[in-house]
């Protein structure tokens, strides 16, 4: 398992799978191959978590996690060009954008210890870790701090366009190599790769509950696809099981399934009306629309209920929607619509998450509320409490779990 620290935590790393010497003496040549090039292609994953990880400070004098993601932001908004790092001259503007503006002698100071060898690029860890020694204990002026929460409104992702989200296939598909990797092109016409978890909305229209919804598995497949939760930019990937890309064995997926970014079930939380704890992923959303979608792409949907899972002891929310665009979406408002035009769709959905697994041999998953659709509005709270475990996660400066 792979972790990530953040502000006030301790980011560890660990390979799952090494191989020692005798290891790879019991394995014929292709096997050997096959055995490096996947603990190759993991080391190169930890390298890139490693190297996507927030500054870290333990100091108790030290800016506090918002001030921090404050000063990204705005690190991030002179980022011209978006590849992580910004220009002399644009060091000088953040300070300013700061509330502390540089004299022409104290940028020549700063930008000589910043970037000594003179490359005109300097990188977010570096300005940070420049203005914590700066600001520690309060040698500068403490005023800074209470503007920030006026800069950073100012500074939040404003009119994301998910027709500007770029998904890539990477790898040979049918490997467990094989991603779909997620991009945001700028208005200058640069690609940033993004996190379909994190950095995708989860509203699409706030106001009328219209969300985002990011299709893993078409409907009529059976290749188990899932965000990545423990790679850095949480990819899209076939699932492993014992060395083997998962199947769905019990039949085609009848309905397009994926997850509503920026919520999470948290395993350390047992929701009242299960009494199981969450399952540590991005809640799970079932599209019943009649066409098939894409795995990667971003769907408006409305919201009509909910099924409650208990998958071997665990809270499964199965949110239960419909693309906005569909043409049964005008008809369809609420969990009881479904009897009226779309009959027998919850019972087929309901047996089919109650005995996918058996034929692999494992028992029957359970339901609560005796495995009845909770209603829209049950459904919206849900989501609710699943955003707010995810604004925990953000605080803590978690992208992996």
């Amino acid at each position: 398992e792979m972790g990530m620290g953040g502000a006030g935590t301790t980011g560890t790393s660990t390979l799952s799978t090494t191989f020692e010497e005798d290891d790879l003496k019991e394995l014929d040549n292709n096997d050997k191959i096959k055995a490096l090039r996947e603990q190759n292609y993991q080391l190169q994953n930890l390298l890139t978590v490693a190297r996507q990880q927030k500054y870290d400070i333990h100091n108790p004098d030290s800016l506090s996690a918002s001030d921090i993601e404050t000063i990204r932001s705005i690190f991030d908004s002179f980022d011209a060009d978006q590849d992580g790092c910004v220009t002399d001259q644009e060091l000088i503007d953040i300070y300013s954008k700061l509330g502390e503006p540089l004299t022409d002698k104290e940028a020549i100071g700063i930008i000589g210890e910043l970037d000594p060898e003179k490359t005109n690029a300097i990188s977010f860890d570096t300005f940070l870790s420049w203005w914590h020694i700066q600001h520690k204990g309060g040698k500068r002026n403490k005023s800074y701090a209470q503007k920030f929460k006026f800069i950073c409104a100012g500074l939040r992702k404003q009119n994301f366009n998910i027709d500007k989200v770029i998904v890539k296939a990477v790898g040979l598909r049918n490997t467990s190599e094989f991603r779909f990797n997620f991009h945001y092109e700028h208005s200058n016409g640069k690609l940033k790769q993004i996190s379909p978890w994190h950095d995708i909305p989860l509203h699409h229209f706030k106001d009328q509950n219209i969300f985002n919804f990011i299709c893993e598995i078409p409907k009529w497949s059976r290749a188990k696809y899932e965000i990545s939760t423990g790679e850095a930019y949480n990819p899209i990937h076939q699932d492993v099981k014992n060395g083997k890309l998962r199947f769905y064995q019990h039949g085609d997926m009848m309905f397009n399934y994926g997850a509503l970014p920026q919520t999470w079930e948290n395993p350390k939380h047992t929701p009242k009306d299960t009494g199981c704890p969450g399952d540590n992923d991005p809640l799970d959303v079932i599209e019943f629309g009649t066409r098939q979608l894409k795995t990667g792409s971003i769907t408006p949907i409305k919201v009509l209920g909910v099924l409650s899972l208990l998958d071997s002891g665990e809270t499964d929310w199965k949110i239960l929607a419909i693309n906005i665009n569909d043409p049964l979406a005008n008809l369809m408002n609420d969990v009881h619509d479904f009897e009226k035009h779309m009959p027998g769709a919850i019972h087929a959905i309901r047996e089919y998450l109650r005995i996918y697994k058996v034929c692999t041999g494992s028992s029957e998953n359970k339901f609560a509320f005796r495995g009845e659709a909770m209603n829209s509005e049950y459904a919206l709270q849900v989501i609710e409490e699943t955003h707010q475990e995810w604004l925990q996660l953000q605080q803590q400066k978690l992208q992996t779990v």
